[in-house]
């Protein structure tokens, strides 16, 4: 299956899909949105089917589209691009991560383990 927003017919943008679980009743909690890639079949010691998010690609001097995930508020907090391969967090507090090199010791690993939050 395959949803489609539809080409731009002139020189306007192409249409957008949303995806929206269903709204709550009075008191009721709002409608879980899942996407999930193909099971397996059975007894075929067969892959699952990825999940691939993909952003549009762009045209010419344009930029690439870049895939977000917003909060309840519509607040970008994850995106990927839209130039090369960059990650952005938003919203979280930046971790600098330790580097180790060949010559580390083991209070060198302790320190940058505790660093993360990985030992006490």
């Amino acid at each position: 299956m395959q949803l489609f927003g539809g080409n731009a017919t002139d020189a306007g943008d192409g249409g957008p899909i949303s995806i929206l679980g269903g709204t709550g009743g009075t008191s009721g909690n709002g409608g879980q949105v899942t996407i999930s890639g193909g099971q397996a079949g059975a007894s075929s010691n067969g892959n699952g089917g990825d999940l691939v998010i993909e952003p549009g690609p762009k045209d010419g001097s344009g930029i690439n589209g870049s895939v977000k995930v917003s909060d309840e508020n519509g607040n970008v907090v994850i995106q990927v691009g839209p130039t090369d391969n960059t990650l952005g967090f938003f919203s979280a507090t930046p971790v600098v991560q330790p580097t180790l090199t060949a010559l580390s010791t083991a209070a060198d690993i302790v320190a940058a383990l505790q660093a993360l939050g990985l030992s006490a």
